[in-house]
């Protein structure tokens, strides 16, 4: 059994792989397992990570390769690396970011000292120029670690998060989610967890440039998604009832997952707006929202259409 699962989506990253997977290959852990999954990548993504391969023939026994017969999208792409690991402790890698040498080094030991459930790292984040280092509190709670998330104080990513295998695969990507699908798993993971352990090491480099990511693209399809990730977080509280979540917390997330259909709004989009989680309609005023997000909200509650659009056209025009 290899000591780390590493599984990496691949779609559309022949820019950045190479510099990703030199760094995991040159990793001081050993024994590793190395899942890329290829989501019919239509440029020569895989291609460069079997030229690099070649350089690292120690690791080349430890490479599975996932191939998809069409697009199913990241969510579907982690997932079936889940489905597919065999490591004691299983992490993510996206291919255009990348990682220090020890990075799996002193996760797995810091997992083994401790008996974690979740060992989560420090990380960079990175520009072409610029270098950020982000660092993560000590939330040992359910209520402290929901509220950072909802308010993204504690980044969901699954590549910063070492979690043991048999642990992982109690909770799945919904099918279909491919923004925020990461936060469908790691909230009841983080939630659920007996032991986690916060390593205070910046050892990722996130890359927050790529203007090809999923998440710079604000579409009435990335929407649905967050809406799907956060009805799966919502039945898993349902299911959880004695956890401790602040009930406001609830609203603010289910608000934040259809905030963008308030922006380039269209009759499609307000019509989606009203149809999901209209039962905090009644409770924007529990929540601190901004004087725009809180005009805009009440608007489209009472299908002011019109209205919505010429405040988003004076919006832009001042910004």
């Amino acid at each position: 059994m290899p000591k780390v699962s590493i599984i990496i989506p691949v779609y559309k990253a022949e820019q950045y792989i190479d510099r990703c997977v030199r760094a995991l290959f040159g990793q001081n852990l050993r024994d590793l397992e190395y899942i890329f999954v290829d989501d019919c990548s239509p440029d020569r993504s895989i291609d460069v990570m079997e030229q690099v391969l070649r350089e690292y023939p120690d690791r080349q026994q430890q490479v599975k390769i996932i191939r998809h017969r069409r697009n199913m999208g990241v969510g579907q792409s982690r997932q079936d690396g889940i489905d597919e690991a065999t490591g004691e402790y299983i992490i993510h890698c996206d291919p255009d970011d990348w990682v220090e040498p020890e990075m799996y080094y002193l996760m797995y030991d810091v997992a083994c000292r401790t008996n974690a459930d979740i060992v989560v790292c420090d990380y960079f984040e990175n520009t072409s120029d610029s270098e950020k280092t982000v660092c993560h509190g000590q939330e040992d709670n359910s209520l402290s670690i929901f509220n950072e998330i909802v308010h993204h104080k504690l980044h969901t990513s699954l590549c910063n998060k070492l979690v043991r295998q048999d642990y992982a695969i109690r909770y799945r990507i919904p099918a279909g989610v491919n923004l925020w699908e990461d936060m469908s798993v790691i909230t009841p993971l983080l939630l659920t967890a007996k032991k986690i352990h916060w390593l205070h090491r910046p050892l990722y480099h996130y890359r927050i440039d790529n203007s090809q990511s999923i998440l710079h693209k604000s579409t009435i399809t990335n929407v649905k998604s967050q809406i799907k990730a956060v009805q799966s977080i919502v039945s898993f509280l349902s299911a959880n009832t004695s956890l401790s979540i602040d009930n406001r917390d609830v609203i603010y997330l289910k608000w934040s997952a259809k905030r963008n259909l308030l922006s380039d709004i269209t009759p499609e989009k307000l019509m989606l707006w009203n149809d999901t989680f209209p039962e905090i309609h009644s409770k924007l005023g529990d929540i601190q929202l901004s004087f725009k997000f809180r005009i805009i909200s009440y608007l489209a509650i009472h299908k002011q259409f019109r209205i919505i659009k010429i405040l988003n056209r004076i919006n832009n025009l001042l910004n």
